[in-house]
């Protein structure tokens, strides 16, 4: 702030104070004219006219010149003073010229309040050395003292004034920045509220669009999980139709007639061929389809590689003899064990192998696997045709093989190198090919030796401008991988098979229920007990079966707080142990169909067929007849019909159908084996569902504990269920119950 603004500001309250200044001027003056005396000149009269002489033409000069007016006020109140010791209107006046340069002070500044005081000093001074009326007494040196003091004070408080007064304007601008800002702050947040308002709507308006978007794609989602399901069965009974009779008519001709063209039986080998190849592009659209859904699972454990190249090996070699090709393999002896899932892997390898001796029409195939780092590197090598550039950029995609020509020459589905791709992925691996044309082609793919490290915390301490690789070698000090143990009393062995396999986390201790948690005792600590509750499927344990259930008084006192979870068995665990020997998957070769028969009721006289379908009863029929085995057939067309032949006639084997009207066959196992008089028929069932790929699902879950559940163990159990066991929107809901 300037000088010029604290001059101005000062100039404007001094203004405002001649009034006040003035009116004490003013009421002296009247009291003076009225109680003073008129008998002499000059008189006390005279000085009060004066007062009031000097009171109006201040405020007159006020409006036209305050500066002038506060002037006049303060000069003129000094004569009248000093006229007043001159006349000799009272005596001892002296004191009383403090009040002009009072007066200066408050009204004209620092500068006439000196002025003033040197006036009226000098004024005292000059009376004195003239001997006037004021007398040469110490009591005027005292007063002439007081004046020069005063004036000297009055001096120095207007000059404090000045900085005080832009102290004080300084404050009230800054006050005002700040309230400017303020409001511009205020504006800024309700324009904020606003835009925060309408970004709230929107968002709304938004995650109603994302409900119904998610709500899509569930039941897109949903449709085509359906769709899957419905292939399994659809395509499937069409295609056993339609293999099985073509098998049957090439296998044994002298069923239809002694003399079939050999021109028809060529049209069936073809007919057969391509059917076959539709059944095997079923089979690769299904497991592509539950490799993107998500719902398959890896049973990783530690594997020696030189056993499963040998199975894979073992499992084309066939196709490479019929073509005249050579198969080897080079798996050195010290390559270490990797984790993975045997089943998998053989699988990636036989589709490697299978499109290598399918595209080879010289040379043959060679397969190696090496260390490489922390992975082991496998690969297959053929002397086929190689591939082009741009083959190799789509050839992971699904349906592709290269041109038109290739499918045709050489057949296949297409869908084997993508499938083995997502397996490999699922495993950390990676897999990629190198070829060119007329040179063959080499598939590379790795498999990491040990179990993928979790999210590990210490990356975030790496710069974020290098690339972060974990260290997958392992560490050179000796440690064993501790793994929670989980003990599963379980006679069939199918649901700690299904604990072993979704279940990555958990070392599964697998016990008898005649063996009991007992002899688990040296085996291991187990942090729960999951007991196989397959005798009683189907519905939850009551409260009073779960004490019978599970042996509280055979645990051993290290289990006294452990968790106990009794699980209704799963579909295919449990039809097992409802008497089904052999599952066979629609298709069904006639071999495999006479195989299973011999296996499960050797020597059998009456086979009851549980078919629905008329064609498949057809089918079914002439293979049983082209054994020459002299059994006997008796049919049921649904799930009643064949209970009731099983307690009429005790058939010595059921061939059962599950997908059948009225009573399915899963209705049919379980009331079988809660009939004593017709438990112990062995079934085979013969489905288009593929219980591999059939969703596992829990009849029940029960969780007990021998010392109790406390209150707040239970509500965290109940957040836990409540975040898992979540309703997906367009996903209907499964029976089942879970229990604690």
């Amino acid at each position: 702030m300037n000088n010029a603004t604290v001059q101005n500001l000062q100039d404007q309250v001094r203004r405002d104070l001649i009034p006040l200044a003035t009116a004490p001027v003013a009421v002296i003056g009247f009291i003076v004219v009225l109680l003073a005396p008129d008998d002499s000149l000059p008189s006390a009269f005279t000085q009060g006219l004066l007062m009031i002489v000097l009171t109006i033409a201040v405020l007159w000069l006020r409006e036209c010149s305050p500066d002038g007016a506060a002037w006049v006020l303060s000069l003129g109140s000094l004569a009248i003073i000093a006229l007043t010791g001159v006349w000799r209107v009272i005596d001892g006046v002296a004191p009383l010229l403090v009040v002009p340069v009072v007066m200066a002070a408050i009204t004209l500044g620092a500068g006439a309040c000196l002025l003033l005081g040197a006036l009226a000093v000098a004024f005292d001074i000059g009376s004195l050395a003239a001997g006037g009326s004021w007398g040469a007494d110490s009591s005027t040196v005292v007063t002439l003292m007081t004046l020069g003091v005063v004036t000297y004070l009055l001096f120095i408080t207007q000059r404090s004034q000045r900085t005080m007064v832009g102290w004080a304007w300084s404050g009230y601008a800054e006050a005002r920045r700040h309230l400017e800002t303020l409001r511009d702050r205020q504006l800024e947040l309700k324009q904020a509220l606003e835009d925060l308002s309408l970004a709230r709507a929107q968002a709304v308006r938004l995650n109603e669009l994302l409900l119904a978007a998610r709500g899509a794609v569930e039941e897109a989602r949903q449709a085509k999980e359906d769709f899957v399901a419905k292939v399994s069965h659809e395509l499937r009974t069409p295609l056993n139709m339609i293999i099985g009779f073509s098998d049957m008519i090439l296998a044994s001709p002298q069923v239809y007639s002694r003399h079939l063209p050999a021109t028809l039986l060529a049209d069936i080998a073809s007919i057969r061929r391509n059917s076959q190849h539709l059944a095997s592009l079923v089979d690769d659209v299904l497991g592509l389809a539950e490799a993107d859904s998500g719902r398959m699972h890896l049973f990783q454990e530690m594997v020696a590689l030189r056993e499963v190249v040998d199975e894979a090996i073992e499992s084309v070699r066939l196709f490479f003899d019929k073509k005249g090709l050579t198969l080897t393999a080079d798996v050195p002896d010290d390559l270490p064990a990797v984790y993975c899932d045997r089943v998998r892997v053989r699988q990636v390898l036989i589709n490697l192998l299978s499109n290598a001796a399918r595209f080879t029409v010289e040379g043959g195939a060679h397969v190696e696997a090496r260390q490489s780092g922390g992975d082991v590197l496998l690969s297959t090598r053929d002397t086929g045709p190689g591939m082009d550039a741009e083959s190799l950029r789509r050839i992971f995609e699904p349906f592709q093989q290269g041109d038109d020509s290739i499918r045709r020459r050489y057949g296949g589905t297409g869908l084997g190198l993508t499938i083995s791709k997502r397996l490999v992925e699922m495993h950390g691996g990676k897999i990629w090919i190198e070829s060119q044309e007329g040179e063959g082609t080499t598939v590379f793919f790795t498999l990491p030796i040990h179990r993928p490290a979790a999210d590990d915390p210490t990356r975030r301490w790496f710069s974020p401008y290098h690339a972060y690789e974990a260290r997958m070698r392992s560490s050179a000090l000796h440690t064993d991988d501790v793994m929670r143990q989980v003990l599963v009393v379980d006679d069939s062995g199918g649901l700690s098979h299904l604990v072993e396999r979704y279940c990555d986390h958990f070392e599964v201790v697998r016990v008898s229920r005649r063996a009991g948690p007992q002899a688990a005792r040296s085996k291991c600590v187990p942090c729960a007990v999951v007991v196989s509750d397959g005798a009683r499927p189907h519905r939850a344990a009551d409260d009073a079966e779960v004490g019978a259930r599970v042996p509280f008084a055979d645990l051993p006192e290290a289990l006294v707080d452990v968790p106990i979870l009794i699980v209704g068995a799963p579909c295919l665990a449990s039809a097992r142990m409802r008497g089904v020997q052999k599952y066979l998957v629609k298709p069904i070769q006639y071999d495999a169909l006479i195989q299973s028969i011999d296996a499960a009721a050797p020597g059998a006289k009456t086979i009851l067929l549980a078919e629905d379908d008329a064609e498949a009863r057809q089918l079914f029929t002439r293979m049983l007849n082209a054994a020459d085995r002299g059994w006997l057939i008796r049919y049921a067309t649904n799930g009643e019909d064949a209970l009731h032949v099983l307690r009429r006639e005790h058939p010595d084997l059921m061939l059962l159908d599950l997908m059948m009207p009225i009573a399915d066959g899963y209705r049919v196992l379980s009331a079988k084996e809660a009939d004593e008089g017709i438990r112990d028929i062995p079934v085979v069932v013969i489905s288009a569902s593929d219980p591999q790929r059939a969703p596992r699902i829990l009849d029940a879950v029960t969780v007990t504990r021998r010392g109790g559940i406390h209150v707040q163990e239970f509500a965290r159990v109940l957040e836990a269920v409540t975040s898992v066991l979540q309703p997906q929107p367009g996903v209907g809901a499964v029976p089942g119950t879970a229990r604690a």
